[in-house]
């Protein structure tokens, strides 16, 4: 619990400290069960109309809040950079998303959402109650 800036058990504490450190981020980005959530998010608002709408029903989802105009923004950025940079290496994209229907959904997509929705959960709104 250290790594996300915990209180020991030592000490009661009323609140606690939000964080963003950089093991934080190492642990969440890199844990199988965070990335599994982030599969299920991604997939799960794909059929939503647009760009803009599937990343607020992501945050929304993510953080039970509604996202704001930057936070909207700053993930769309981030799909379409995501979706460029896996456009080219669709097998890794497919074994990134998870997505097994290789019909349905473009693979860069999937795999864009899946980063999009890996990086909402791993907000420190996300992991640390208010």
């Amino acid at each position: 619990l250290t790594t996300f800036d915990a209180p020991s058990r030592e000490a009661c504490t009323v609140t606690r400290i939000p964080t963003n450190t950089p093991l934080q981020a190492f642990v969440t980005m890199n844990d199988p069960a965070f990335h599994e959530a982030a599969q299920v998010l991604g997939r799960r608002h794909v059929g939503e109309a647009s760009t803009a709408e599937i990343a607020a029903a992501i945050l929304w989802s993510a953080r039970s809040a509604p996202p704001t105009t930057t936070q909207i923004e700053t993930m769309c950025a981030l799909f379409q950079d995501a979706r460029e940079a896996f456009g080219g290496e669709l097998d890794g994209a497919r074994e990134f998303s998870g997505w097994t229907d290789q019909q349905s959904l473009d693979p860069a997509r999937a795999a864009a959402w899946t980063l999009v929705a890996g990086t909402a959960l791993n907000m420190d709104a996300v992991l640390t109650k208010e």
